[in-house]
């Protein structure tokens, strides 16, 4: 056979062998199918103004292919967000196709005492006194994670652990988020790692405002709990603690961190002390806010004012967060009484529309993708919706998080 003949059937073979195993990669991490129903409008499921994405996809870009370490993501909002069942599921949907960097920011729910995300427990011996209201009066300051908890105890730990052996956390980097007054020094204590430390060597102090109102402190392994300990420097102080941040530096990946509070609006946001000042520690470079619903069932709505918050909550982000990119996420069709159509909900979707390509954040339409009008009666009887018809199911949580995922993936894909 003429050598010509040959050599052109081998790069034939090489051609297809290449694709085949392009192909085959691309199978292993494509998520299975999203599941059909006939009230998703799957045409709706897109980013609108993509444009403002860019710099975030490019980011992911770099971190698939090894020139970037660490991609952050920060998802604020209300009820459907301190759930957790939507941020969880898009944490692993970013860390499975992009690597696991940690777990990001969590919160001593219990110790506020509220609800959590399931995949961690905190502990104290001592009492705490909480703030989870803006509107609350009394108590602690709110921080990055739109909560705040307290204490005057002269000592006092504070512990967090999995909750399943087999889902350890890992991290060998934590920031602990206080008041920053320095009335108290922090200590940390490993309870669970990979190897066993020397007990003289287990107790160490925080990196103390490092930068203000945060301590850092950089473990000697990978590990899976720790406990904070905290001592008063002078009668009467008061610790103020807004939060933990767990990263593991030892492998590149996605941090993804929830800042969820029950009833909470783009004002609890704007008022909370030292959300938008710790968020400028965080620097994430997404920022996905899931807020509206609130606004949309309220007795009285105010346009203008409205409007006002969510360009205040813009603007405050993008000054402490300049290379930041923002999502905005609108508000779900719901009913009030389980009955009477949310009496704002297309104003306040509109408005979040209008407000975030006047400042130049995406927009993923959730209203527009569930369905519309009337929709949350067909998520209910599909068991995807809660019977107070304001919230999801677990399983609702679930498929909403594939199908945002899924709408920025597009794009990803796309390379715009």
């Amino acid at each position: 056979m003429d050598r010509s003949i040959l050599l052109g059937l081998f790069l034939l073979f090489i051609i297809f062998h290449c694709y085949h195993a392009e192909a085959v990669d691309a199978k292993i991490h494509q998520p299975p199918p999203l599941p059909r129903y006939p009230f998703i409008d799957s045409t709706a499921n897109v980013i609108l103004s993509p444009e403002h994405l860019q710099p975030f996809l490019r980011k992911l870009k770099e971190l698939k292919t090894n020139q970037r370490q660490q991609v952050r993501i920060a998802h604020l909002g209300d009820s459907h967000v301190q759930a957790d069942f939507m941020p969880s599921r898009l944490r692993r949907l970013f860390q499975e196709e992009f690597g696991d960097a940690g777990r990001g920011l969590v919160f001593f729910y219990a110790q506020a005492g509220t609800h959590g995300p399931l995949d961690y427990q905190t502990d104290s011996p001592q009492e705490w006194i909480a703030r989870r209201r803006i509107f609350q009066k009394e108590g602690p300051a709110i921080g990055i994670s739109g909560m705040g908890i307290s204490n005057t105890a002269s000592v006092f730990s504070l512990g967090l652990s999995p909750k399943k052996v087999e889902e350890p956390l890992h991290f060998n980097k934590v920031t602990l988020f206080h008041d920053g007054r320095g009335t108290y020094t922090y200590q940390w204590e490993i309870i669970e790692g990979e190897q066993k430390m020397r007990q003289a060597a287990r107790k160490q102090f925080f990196l103390h405002n490092t930068p203000p109102q945060s301590s850092v402190a950089y473990l000697p392994e990978v590990s899976s709990g720790i406990r904070i300990h905290g001592k008063d420097q002078k009668s009467g102080s008061e610790a103020q603690i807004y939060g933990l941040l767990l990263e593991d530096e030892t492998r590149p990946g996605v941090l993804f961190n929830m800042m969820g509070v029950n009833g909470a609006t783009y004002y609890h946001f704007n008022r909370a002390e030292y959300f938008t000042q710790q968020m400028g520690h965080l620097q994430p470079d997404l920022i996905l806010i899931t807020l509206g619903t609130n606004e949309a069932i309220q007795s009285r709505f105010y346009p203008d004012q409205f409007r006002k918050e969510i360009r205040e909550l813009l603007q405050k982000l993008k000054g402490v967060c300049p290379e930041s990119n923002l999502l905005l996420m609108t508000n779900p069709n719901v009913l009030v009484r389980r009955q009477i159509p949310a009496p704002y909900t297309l104003p306040v979707r509109e408005i979040i529309r209008e407000v975030a390509k006047e400042e130049g954040a995406a927009v993923w339409d959730w209203y527009a993708v569930m369905g519309g009008e009337e929709s949350i009666r067909d998520w209910y009887a599909a068991d995807l919706a809660y019977k107070d018809f304001i919230h999801f199911t677990e399983k609702g949580y679930i498929l909403q998080a594939r199908l945002l995922f899924e709408s920025i993936m597009k794009e990803y894909r796309a390379g715009h």
